[in-house]
């Protein structure tokens, strides 16, 4: 099995703390090169995983939604911010609910 890395996008402070266990990482200070950024990303064959860790938009979670569901490599990871009073509100599931009840049920 091949070895691969984690990577995470996200704010300074999440990518600082994932830093300090070892995770490599890129501060995102405008979320609009997000996807840009991933993309490159994503050609990189030793990485098994991005994580995200930044607020995105109404584009950005139907893009990530639809690379999810379409690719299997690499593996993405959205973690809602968790410096946000209001996150539980604002989680990626709640946002799709419509979406993905059908799929849930097939299962």
């Amino acid at each position: 099995m091949v070895n691969q890395k984690v990577y995470i996008l996200g704010n300074d402070d999440m990518v600082i703390m994932f830093g300090l266990i070892g995770i490599e990482g890129m501060i995102i200070d405008n979320s609009e090169d997000l996807i840009t950024i991933f993309e490159d990303l994503i050609s990189d064959k030793s990485i098994g995983m991005i994580i995200i860790t930044i607020e995105l938009n109404e584009a950005q979670i139907s893009y990530f939604l639809n690379f999810k569901l379409n690719n299997k490599r690499p593996f993405v990871y959205i973690i809602p911010t968790i410096f946000n009073e209001e996150a539980e509100e604002e989680v990626f599931l709640k946002k799709y609910k419509d979406i993905l009840e059908p799929v849930n049920k097939r299962g």
